[in-house]
């Protein structure tokens, strides 16, 4: 399955998601269309594991939270 984490650099916050979450799609996120994702944000990942995501939206210096809807 894979996790993967939005990083969004503008605000600061990293959101980890299940790689078959509605929101992620596997890194493409919500649609194909780039410009629907907020600016300054970009998909990271596969991780193998929940700890491999969390590690690494850590070293972004970033907010880390979960998706609310997959809830890792």
């Amino acid at each position: 399955m894979g996790y993967y984490i939005f990083h969004n650099k503008t605000v600061g916050e990293a959101q980890i998601h299940y790689g078959d979450c509605p929101h992620c799609r596997h890194g493409y996120g919500r649609t194909e269309e780039a410009e629907v994702e907020p600016k300054g944000g970009e998909w990271l990942g596969p991780f193998s594991s929940y700890h491999d995501a969390e590690m690494a939206a850590g070293k972004a210096r970033a907010h880390v939270r979960d998706c609310v809807e997959c809830m890792p």
